[in-house]
């Protein structure tokens, strides 16, 4: 499935979101308890350097300065390994004692980051207090490594959590959203079905337990009662064009007989009109008739056919005709365009309905053009154009229905259901009829699909 579809899926934007407002949720949770844990480690630091700080006041006040110095000496051999420092610094900033050597800060509470720290408490970083006693500044710290440990564990553990819910929701949307793609993509499949002739084809269900089942089984009730309704009116037009057919020979008959009785000229004129009126109501049944046949055809009679071969039988055929009506018919197929894969019988009704069309509208000096245009992806079109007077653009839309007739064809006689049948084979091979300005006359283009993708 294409990602632009799965992205485009509600549930996955949906799944998205969630995990998008669950991450921030966290996020905001976890800055939180950062930093109360943070300040809880912290208070809990500088107690311990207060702690140590008030024993050194303690010391020098009950010994006196030289015993003092003694103490810190003593004490400093033995408080790296309790992550501890202490440094005695005289009135001119110079150590006197103590386990590190840095210079002085100012008097109050620093986090000092200092790699000689390292050798002396392992680890470069310590909050400490720095103070004035007597004729000392005296440094008192702690590291902060154990804080900083805790800390960077929670981040990583925050971060980590987020992570994974972000995952496990994304991953659930792709699950969610793969699933209600292919159910829409089986929607879009059989309706797509139904449009090119297929009304036996139906939305296949899963469980009808959810949304998507039961709209999917509110379609297929639909799509059985169109099926149902479009049956029954082929059923009804054909079986009324064949009864009818039967009644229309017999007149046709008894207006010939009455003819050749007839006397007068002008009783013979009356009758040859009424025989042309029956055989062109005769043509309408016999469009309708092939139109329903074309419709209700379960399978193609198809296989892979040569666009220039076919149309080169065409103007061979329709050839004669356009030259007894001073039309030129030409052939511009080439010889490498691809192949068509359809029923043959259909598509050269198609295009002779075409080219009897254009003949019909074509003035003498027109030229009617066949050819085939290959396309990309395998597709390939057949092209009828001429240089007639061509269809309004406001009408060709509309010039496929059957019994359409535009302004300039209300005096042609013929059945109105040309085109209606060129668009009832274009659509059973699941092709697309295009109607265009060839400036001057009309261009007709039906682009089929590829030879390897079978018609419906």
């Amino acid at each position: 499935m294409a990602l632009a579809s799965l992205f485009a899926a509600s549930t996955f934007r949906t799944a998205v979101y969630g995990s998008a407002v669950l991450v921030a949720a966290l996020v905001v949770s976890g800055v939180t308890v950062f930093s109360t844990v943070r300040t809880t480690l912290d208070e809990d630091v500088r107690n311990q350097v207060e702690s140590a700080r008030a024993a050194l006041i303690e010391v020098y006040a009950a010994e006196g300065r030289d015993t003092f110095l003694d103490h810190v000496r003593r004490i400093a051999l033995r408080l790296g390994a309790w992550r501890e420092a202490i440094v005695v610094y005289d009135t001119q900033g110079q150590r006197l004692a103590g386990n590190i050597a840095i210079p002085p800060p100012p008097e109050g509470w620093h986090e000092i980051d200092d790699p000689a720290l390292t050798v002396a408490v392992s680890y470069p970083r310590i909050l400490a207090n720095v103070s004035v006693l007597g004729d000392f500044t005296v440094l008192s710290g702690r590291s902060l490594q154990t804080r900083d440990v805790t800390l960077r564990t929670l981040a990583y553990s925050v971060s980590g959590l987020a992570l994974l819910v972000m995952i496990t929701f994304i991953g659930i949307g792709i699950v969610l959203g793969s699933r209600a793609q292919r159910r829409l993509s089986s929607i879009g499949a059989a309706l797509e079905r139904v449009s090119l002739g297929d009304l036996s084809a139906r939305v296949p269900v899963d469980f009808g337990i959810d949304a998507t089942d039961k709209l999917a089984g509110q379609i297929n009730n639909q799509l059985a009662r169109l099926e149902s309704l479009i049956s029954l009116t082929r059923a009804t037009s054909a079986t009324l064009a064949h009864e009818l057919r039967s009644p229309l020979a017999r007149a046709t008959l008894a207006i010939e007989r009455a003819a050749d009785a007839a006397e007068s000229d002008r009783a013979k004129q009356a009758l040859g009109e009424v025989e042309a009126e029956l055989a062109r109501i005769a043509a309408v049944f016999d469009s309708v008739l092939r139109i329903a046949r074309i419709g209700s055809q379960p399978s193609l009679d198809s296989g892979h056919i040569e666009p220039a071969a076919l149309l080169a039988e065409l103007v061979e055929i329709f050839g004669p005709v356009a030259e007894e009506r001073g039309i030129k018919l030409e052939l511009a197929a080439p010889d490498d365009s691809n192949l068509l894969r359809g029923d043959v019988s259909m598509l050269r009704q198609m295009v002779a309905n075409l080219i009897e069309n254009a003949l019909a509208y074509c003035p003498a000096g027109a030229t009617i053009t066949l050819s085939a245009e290959p396309r990309s992806g395998g597709r390939v079109a057949l092209v009828v154009a001429d240089t007639g007077p061509g269809i309004p653009e406001e009408e060709r839309s509309r010039v496929t229905e059957p019994f359409y007739r535009g302004d300039a064809d209300k005096a042609n006689r013929g059945t109105g259901l040309g085109l209606s049948i060129v668009q009832a084979i274009v659509a059973r091979h699941g092709a697309r009829l295009e109607l265009l300005d060839n400036r001057p006359g009309l261009r007709v283009v039906v682009e089929f699909p590829p030879a390897g993708q079978a018609p419906a």
